[in-house]
């Protein structure tokens, strides 16, 4: 599914608006694995971005209801860009395949199904840091520091060295999960965003935002003002 992340979409955005709290916190365990990040987060200034897929909520990232509603006109120019940007080298004539081949997958139900899959897959790819507004959450330090016995750092968000390929969205709570035309919303904003940023009303305790870097999960290294 040649979908290309949004980089740099809302960095310099998301850096400079004041809405972005001044300060966010990570809650985390302080045994085995855990303590090694939290070791070289303190000392080497290395911060580890995990999968969506390692995410507790198996709704998160997974809830948004995609659906392919287009003329056949507007369906062919959508794919054709798609396929030109995320394969610019690619012979004209593989091109074409590809491109004939995802307007097949629109048209049909197990299409559309592979289509909506390789989309999350795509999303669950990307490296995340979920932070709060809160430090001090009974709930979150029960499910996120080891039943109390972990830590929550706090990150100076004035002070993140920020890049094209990071950004910061604050998360979006409610009862029912938006339901999009895929056609009309890649034209306005990334899929991506929204899958990311999107949670049931029953997280909002956790007043959550998500620092995403658009590369596989893992370790990075950060220089901090």
């Amino acid at each position: 599914m040649p979908i290309d992340p949004p980089v740099g979409a809302v960095t310099q955005a998301s850096s400079a608006s004041k809405s972005v709290p001044r300060v966010l916190y990570r809650y985390a365990g302080a045994s085995e694995v855990r303590l090694q990040w939290i070791r070289r987060l303190l000392i080497a200034s290395e911060l580890y971005f995990t999968s969506p897929r390692t995410f507790n909520d198996p709704f998160d990232c997974r809830g948004v209801s995609i659906e392919f509603a287009a003329s056949p006109l507007k369906a062919r120019q959508h794919w054709r860009k798609e396929a030109r940007s995320a394969y610019p080298d690619e012979p004209l004539r593989k091109q074409k395949g590809t491109i004939e081949r995802l307007i097949a997958e629109a048209r049909t139900s197990e299409g559309r199904e592979r289509l909506k899959k390789s989309i999350f897959d795509a999303v669950a790819e990307q490296g995340v840091v979920c932070l709060s507004k809160q430090p001090a959450n009974m709930l979150m330090w029960s499910h996120y520091a080891e039943g109390h016995k972990g830590i929550v750092v706090r990150f100076n968000m004035q002070t993140m060295p920020w890049t094209s390929l990071l950004d910061l969205i604050p998360v979006q709570y409610g009862t029912q999960f938006p339901r999009v035309n895929w056609y009309e919303i890649r034209e306005k904003h990334h899929p991506h965003m929204l899958i990311l940023s999107t949670k049931a009303l029953a997280w909002a305790h956790e007043e959550e935002w998500r620092l995403v870097m658009w590369v596989e999960p893992g370790m990075c290294a950060f220089r901090f003002a």
